[in-house]
């Protein structure tokens, strides 16, 4: 799935909130603009508290990934 996609179905609000996790997640493990919208969703856009603590924690996980490379 298009990382824009995936963050469209990340912030609407009429997706159940499982698959907008499941978006966040699945985020973090495409290439492409995906650690923008990551950070995007870290820094606010996401509708809950928790699916931005989420947001953070694959970035976080993405960005140390990368360093261990």
């Amino acid at each position: 799935m298009d990382p824009r996609d995936l963050l469209a179905v990340a912030t609407d609000e009429s997706v159940d909130p499982y698959r907008r996790e499941a978006a966040i997640k699945r985020l973090g493990e495409v290439s492409g603009p995906s650690e923008r919208y990551l950070e995007a969703l870290a820094s606010g856009e996401a509708l809950s508290p928790i699916e931005q603590s989420l947001a953070t924690t694959v970035l976080d996980e993405r960005l140390r990934a990368r360093t261990n490379e």
